[in-house]
């Protein structure tokens, strides 16, 4: 027998708000993502030499140029530019996580090539993903 989704009731000073089971399932992935969110900002970042060399250890071939188009299309989180000294230049260093956020994203691709479906599939399985791509 199958049970039927209920609504929640939250009670707020001025007014109430019913939430019905994909509003609540949808505010707690989104305040996980939050606090994941907080949690990875002291992690170790990873460079995009080190996402193309894990992506080639798992046998998938990836260009530094597609490594751009994917995070530029919002299906890898945006790199953040650091200097690397006096006269050195930068590199990009991606949020810890990107990694293997990347070996889903290849292993998607080999059934599906549609950014908006790849995006939805990723978020679907709890990576952080521009949401207006969907």
């Amino acid at each position: 027998m199958k049970q039927a989704h209920s609504s929640a009731s939250l009670q707020f000073p001025y007014f109430s708000l019913t939430l019905t089971y994909a509003s609540r399932y949808f505010l707690k992935r989104f305040a996980a993502g939050c606090i994941v969110t907080i949690m990875e900002s002291n992690a170790v970042k990873e460079n995009s030499r080190q996402l193309l060399n894990l992506a080639h250890e798992h046998g998938y071939e990836v260009s530094a140029t597609q490594l751009g188009r994917w995070h530029r299309a919002g299906l890898l989180p945006r790199p953040k530019q650091q200097a690397m000294g006096k006269a050195q230049g930068s590199q990009s260093l991606y949020p810890a996580g990107t990694g293997e956020q990347l070996l889903a994203l290849c292993a998607l691709r080999s059934h599906e090539r549609r950014f908006s479906h790849l995006a939805w599939q990723l978020w679907w399985a709890g990576y952080p993903v521009d949401l207006q791509i969907i």
